[in-house]
């Protein structure tokens, strides 16, 4: 269910530029105005995101945003595929839990 993929040696680079982003005004503003690139500076293979747009947005202490994905797997959601289904469940409330 990645939005894109990347390699699991490069989720910490990652996270590390999310946290700048977090707690660093201009790197908050780096990543808003071209996401594309400091997501690859963060480590993330250009060609994942290429043709790719990106909406940077806030949760707050009262305001929670929920993503819905692109596509989902119909077959598993008619065959009522529990672990699917938990997983999307998953996406919702463990999304931004930090």
């Amino acid at each position: 269910m990645a939005r894109f993929p990347i390699e699991d040696s490069k989720l910490p680079e990652l996270g590390k530029a999310l946290a700048r982003a977090v707690n660093d005004p201009v790197a908050r503003t780096e990543m808003e105005r071209d996401t594309n690139a400091y997501l690859i500076d963060a480590g993330v293979d250009p060609a994942s995101i290429q043709g790719l747009t990106f909406t940077v947005v806030d949760d707050t202490g009262t305001n929670l945003n929920i993503v819905l994905p692109k596509t989902i797997d119909e077959k598993k959601v008619a065959a009522n595929d529990q672990d699917y289904l938990a997983a999307l469940g998953q996406s919702v409330v463990l999304a931004c839990t930090f």
